[in-house]
């Protein structure tokens, strides 16, 4: 068994080759494997569940979408202002967390 400490889950890179090719024959077990991590913990698919057009699209009742936490993918363009903007995140995140 393998625990899956790689970035690369998908196992796409060349360096990755080998235990690439042994978790598709079945050679060794991997946890998370790529699949669970495509499916369950990629941020992108968090991003789209909290895009609030996404989710009105979906029938999601508007009463529902002020309780849903925004996910933002950093990129290059908005990298800067996400790290310049962090505090009021985090201090509404523990504010968040201190009610539970």
């Amino acid at each position: 068994m393998i625990y899956n400490r790689l970035t690369d889950f998908s196992l796409a890179q060349p360096a990755h080759q080998n235990l690439r090719q042994a978790y598709s024959k079945g050679q060794v077990v991997l946890t998370p494997h790529p699949r669970a991590h495509a499916l369950y913990a990629n941020k992108r698919n968090l991003a789209a569940l909290t895009d609030t057009v996404s989710l009105t699209d979906l029938g999601v009742p508007t009463t529902l979408l002020s309780g849903i936490a925004k996910t933002v993918l950093v990129t290059d363009a908005n990298s800067d202002m996400l790290w310049q903007n962090r505090q009021p995140v985090m201090a509404a995140a523990r504010s968040i967390a201190a009610t539970r």
